[in-house]
């Protein structure tokens, strides 16, 4: 009992170095699609990138989240000060507002934004494969790199709403039905409770 007590401590006490979904998460799913292109998709990503180190660009939205406060790799990057200025809502992007218990995503459901990181996802194809214009193919490339590692951390595709109507007991709803009008965790962003 007394190792399994010191291993989970110690385990415990390492465990928020681990970050698994930090700059090092995204990078390693950034390589893992570098590994994966087609010969035509690895042209196309050199002709954006003049490379193809999808892991050296996956981390760029959250850096981008870091630089509109001041501070990270970006904060005196020009271009990413005009886009957080053109785009000031960009920190929304990386996840959705789905209820715990909603059975699917559709555009239509009451919860969906549009500008959660399913239609952010589906803006950076339509850059990239020529039918928006609003952004840069870079910054495309950029987005859909980031927001696949989003979609696939699971905080970030479902939503916590909470009653709090007795502050003191905080309750998770987990029917969709009862959800509109109560706070939420943004995607896991902001845990309360």
């Amino acid at each position: 009992m007394r190792r399994l007590v010191l291993g989970l401590s110690a385990a415990l006490a390492i465990a928020p170095l681990a970050r698994p979904w930090g700059a090092e998460g995204h990078a390693a799913i950034g390589l893992v699609a570098e590994q994966n292109l087609s010969p035509e998709a690895r042209r196309h990503v050199e002709q954006i990138l003049g490379n193809a180190d999808l892991a050296a660009i996956a981390s760029w939205m959250d850096e981008l989240r870091a630089a509109s406060g001041g501070f990270g790799p970006l904060a005196g990057n020009v271009v990413a000060r005009q886009f957080a200025k053109r785009f000031p809502h960009s920190d929304r992007w990386h996840y959705d507002d789905l209820p715990l218990g909603e059975a699917e995503y559709r555009d239509d459901d009451p919860f969906a934004r549009k500008d959660d990181v399913v239609h952010e996802l589906n803006r950076s194809i339509d850059v990239l494969e020529g039918r928006e214009t609003d952004i840069s193919p870079r910054i495309a490339l950029y987005m859909l790199v980031h927001f696949v590692g989003d979609l696939h951390q699971p905080l970030h595709v479902a939503c916590g709403f909470y009653d709090v109507s007795d502050p003191a007991h905080p309750r998770l709803l987990t029917d969709p039905a009862e959800c509109a009008g109560h706070p939420d965790d943004k995607g896991g962003n902001v845990l309360r409770f």
